[in-house]
């Protein structure tokens, strides 16, 4: 668990949904994680469900996908719009 009580699982992320959203499959269902690479594996803070989909959160990269690049810090990086 984590500090806030949400339960917290590992897991590789297998694909990307519409949006952008890692997708890994968990033993209670299908997590999206923003964010979340295939081929990472990752620590998910689960953080809600909704229609039978669990939400989460990247709480840890374990193992980054190769396809994971270096990030470069934006001062507007969630606000633009611009990258997801």
């Amino acid at each position: 668990m984590s500090d806030t009580g949400e339960p917290i699982v590992t897991a590789t992320i297998s694909g990307v949904a519409h949006g952008g959203y890692g997708i890994a499959r968990l033993k209670d269902g299908v997590c999206m994680v923003p964010y979340a690479l295939p081929g990472d594996t990752v620590n998910i803070k689960i953080i809600g469900k909704m229609r039978g989909v669990l939400w989460g959160q990247i709480h840890e990269v374990l193992i980054p996908s190769p396809e994971r690049k270096t990030v470069y810090e934006c001062p507007v990086f969630g606000e633009c719009g611009g990258c997801s």
